[in-house]
């Protein structure tokens, strides 16, 4: 593991800073969680948001988001990246930014899929807006706060994902709205898709923490094994409402 190489050569001196979507094991551990375990740093930060790869290549005015428990960090982030053209906001919640990291690329499965199956323009809305907002439910269970998957790091994060038409989760959710089985979407996806491993980590750990995830339960044990997407829809539409939406 690189965070266990790099045990080698940092130490508490030093600001660690990473941009990986992932949760590591059935514990859910973040990115910053790993390197604070495998390393003697301490002082851990994450990037985030919604800037896309070629905004920032073309040198196109783009945003993202920088989060640390450190105000040093966030500094240190703010002097790094801040240009004419890079807008960074920072923010204190570093779980949140992660988990929201994470959690996005899992959503963009559904909403390819929603998409690639017809789903009206008011559909798709309700199911970005309830995602965010479930998965804001799993962030603040973990110790994240709601408000970070909400802007920028959730919302924005998944508004930009799914305006890209290559992006791997969205080419995969589209290919399984086709018909096509797990492995044969997976080709289509050509990228590996960490979501696919993901999803059925989340539903697990968000049932041990007594979180209510019913989207994220459908895209795992429906989207992702080929359910009818009548009865995906279904269970989506008839299931209790446990909020004011």
């Amino acid at each position: 593991m690189v965070a266990r190489k790099l045990g080698d050569a940092i130490d508490g001196r030093h600001l660690v800073v990473h941009g990986v979507r992932g949760l590591v094991g059935a514990d859910m551990l973040t990115m910053s969680d790993v390197v604070r375990k495998e390393t003697a740093a301490r002082r851990v930060g994450a990037l985030g948001g919604p800037a896309l790869s070629d905004d920032l290549l073309a040198n196109r005015p783009s945003v993202l988001v920088g989060g640390s428990m450190f105000p040093e960090v966030n500094l240190a982030l703010t002097e790094a990246f801040t240009s004419p053209t890079l807008r960074l906001y920072v923010t204190d919640d570093l779980h949140g930014v992660e988990w929201a990291s994470a959690l996005v690329g899992c959503l963009a499965i559904g909403i390819g899929y929603a998409q690639a199956m017809g789903a009206s323009a008011g559909l798709v809305a309700a199911l970005i807006s309830r995602s965010v907002t479930e998965a804001a439910r799993i962030a603040a269970a973990a110790g994240g706060e709601e408000r970070t998957l909400l802007g920028l790091a959730g919302y924005g994060d998944l508004l930009a994902s799914i305006g890209q038409e290559e992006r791997p989760e969205i080419v995969l959710g589209r290919a399984l709205a086709k018909g096509h089985a797990l492995e044969v979407a997976v080709r289509h996806a050509k990228l590996r898709v960490e979501a696919i491993e993901l999803i059925p980590r989340v539903i697990a750990w968000a049932e041990r923490h007594h979180v209510r995830a019913p989207i994220f339960a459908a895209l795992g044990r429906g989207v992702l094994t080929s359910q009818p997407a009548s009865d995906i829809l279904h269970a989506l539409m008839t299931g209790p409402i446990d909020d004011k939406g």
